[in-house]
Order: C-alpha cells, then sequence, then structure tokens
C-alpha cells in the first residue's frame, strides 16, 4: 500500500472575476434582478451602490449613499470598472427629483469611465415614445412624442444616444416589467379593493416583460458586439390592458369590471389619464438579432407561477 503523501494536494483556486461592473438603481425593481444575475455569474466583480446596507453575503460589494444627495465620483473613484450599468430611476410623483437623474447624473457616470471602460448601459421608459397611432408599434426609428410626465426624461435619451467618445446604449423598457415585485404588485392591490382604473377598450395595449428575463437583456448588451447605441425591449407580443387586468382578476379569484373612458379620466390629472389610456405595443426585433437575448417568460402562460399562485387564493 501506498503511503498516504505528507501535503495533499491543494484544491484548485476559484477562477477571479474578469470584469469588473458598477450597478446603480441595485434595489429597484429592475435592478435588484440585474444585480442577481451579475452576482450568479462568476465572471463578474459587481459593485452595488445601496442607499442601505444590504444582506450581499459576500456575493456583490456594497456602497451605501445616496445618489440624489451625495456626489459619487470621489468614493469611487480609485475603481475602474469595465461596465456602468444606470438602473436609478427618478420616482416620478416627487417634485424636483429630474434634477438628480437627468443628464448631470449621466455627466458623472461618464466621470467615472477610464480606458478600461467597455460600455455603459442607461435604463429608460417606453413612455418618452408617446401614444402612437392605431395599429403601429414602437422601435429604435419611432420618434419621440413623450407623455407628460415623461418629458423630463427626453434629454438624458438623447444624451446617451448621441455620437460621443463615452460606450454609452440605452435600454427602453415597456409598460409593465412584472414578476415576483414591481408593478403587477399595485395592480393586483387594485384589483382586490375594486379599485382599478382600467379603460373597457381592447384596444389599449401593454408591452411586458419578466424582471429575470430583462436581466438578461443587459448581460446580452454586455457581451455581444453591435454599433447600435439603443434598444426597445419586450416581448414578442403586446398585451391588451384590459386582458392583463382580467387575468390578474382570474388568479386572484375576484370579481373584475372595467370602466368607461369618461368614468377612468374622473379624479386623474391629465398626465396620468394619459398613460391610462395609451397602447404601448413595442417591436423588440433588433434586440433579438444584434444579441443572444430572448425571453423564457411570457405573460400569458407564466404570470400564474411567477406570482406564486397555483390555484385562485
Amino acid at each position: 500500500m501506498n503511503p498516504m503523501p505528507n501535503n495533499p494536494p491543494a484544491p484548485p483556486k476559484a477562477a477571479e472575476p474578469s470584469f469588473r461592473v458598477l450597478l446603480t438603481g441595485s434595489t429597484g425593481t429592475v435592478g435588484s434582478a440585474v444585480l442577481e444575475l451579475l452576482a450568479s455569474d462568476s465572471r463578474f466583480e459587481v459593485h452595488a451602490i445601496v442607499r442601505r446596507p444590504q444582506l450581499s453575503g459576500g456575493r456583490w460589494v456594497e456602497h451605501v449613499f445616496d445618489l440624489s444627495r451625495d456626489d459619487f465620483i470621489g468614493p469611487l473613484s480609485h475603481l475602474e470598472f469595465d461596465y456602468i450599468i444606470d438602473c436609478a430611476q427618478p420616482r416620478y410623483e416627487e417634485a424636483g427629483t429630474w434634477e438628480y437623474f437627468g443628464v448631470e447624473h449621466l455627466q458623472k457616470l461618464e466621470a467615472l469611465c477610464t480606458e478600461r471602460t467597455r460600455r455603459l448601459v442607461h435604463t429608460g421608459g417606453v413612455w418618452v415614445f408617446g401614444n402612437q397611432p392605431a395599429g403601429s408599434s414602437i422601435d429604435e426609428g419611432t420618434p419621440l412624442n413623450p407623455l407628460g410626465y415623461a418629458r423630463p426624461g427626453v434629454p438624458t435619451l438623447a444624451h446617451v444616444v448621441r455620437p460621443s467618445r463615452f460606450p454609452w446604449v440605452q435600454l427602453c423598457l415597456p409598460s409593465i416589467v412584472y414578476g415576483t415585485r414591481g408593478p403587477l404588485v399595485g395592480i393586483k392591490d387594485a384589483v382586490v379593493r375594486g379599485a382599478s382604473m382600467v379603460i373597457d377598450d381592447p384596444s389599449i395595449e401593454c408591452s411586458v416583460i419578466e424582471r429575470t428575463d430583462l436581466a438578461g437583456a443587459y448581460l446580452a448588451v454586455l457581451e455581444a458586439s453591435f454599433a447600435e447605441r439603443f434598444f426597445v425591449v419586450a416581448e414578442p407580443a403586446a398585451v391588451p390592458r384590459l386582458s392583463l387586468y382580467g387575468i390578474v382578476a382570474e388568479i386572484l379569484g375576484v370579481p373584475f369590471s372595467a370602466k368607461p373612458r369618461d368614468a377612468v379620466s374622473i379624479g386623474l390629472s391629465k398626465e396620468e389619464f394619459e398613460v391610462a389610456s395609451a397602447s404601448q405595443p413595442v417591436d423588440s426585433r433588433l434586440i433579438r438579432m444584434r444579441t443572444s437575448w430572448s425571453n423564457r417568460f411570457t405573460f400569458r402562460t407564466d404570470v400564474r407561477s411567477l406570482l406564486g399562485f397555483s390555484t385562485p387564493c
């Protein structure tokens, strides 16, 4: 019998991360899904900006400060990033928020760029395109016609897609990002309370995407090589807003009724009613052609399980 060696071989060392990523908005509906995906990939060393300490379990590095108040260049100036992903978005109901999340916010991120920086990814919203003509869908060539509350966001879009030395890409997200958290939770609560503000008109459509599918789109943008600076992202098929609310009501096992247009408009501001009556189907063929991304989930078939409902409650 061969004697046991005195010094057994050491286990192989884990591979060092290849890329360093900075993520803003990392606790939001979108940003948290991006954070989870990147943190689960050993290629990435993820640095997340948070307002309050989170339970990261060592999976990412936290930088605790508030983007709306602090100069975040100084605390991060000793680091170089391969990728910067900006998922921080203003709360539209808070007056004056855009002064923190406008072009100046993007310029601060640009100040963190070095020769190492390969790509910056900014998050936008489909509402900057406004309510398009019936029968049309939004794509990368659609002219801007922003809804009222989205108008302050247009300068950021123009800044990102302009020719410059900064490798910006803008992802324009659909009407509804659904899943275990996000706007769908508010729709569920409204249906339960019988306070859902949905117009009885099946022609009003929402573009939708599941949040982990959306995170995959961010990863695809990091990995792919392309010339475009702008992509709209959504599932291939839009969902009538009336159907969306009806499916949620069916899952919950509660009665649901829509309201005529005039009844919905009562008590809403002009901008709120503009959102409630807008139709926003999205054509996301370009990102599918330019990257390896495709969505795994679809709202019509997967929303029940994604929200944790196997039977009506």
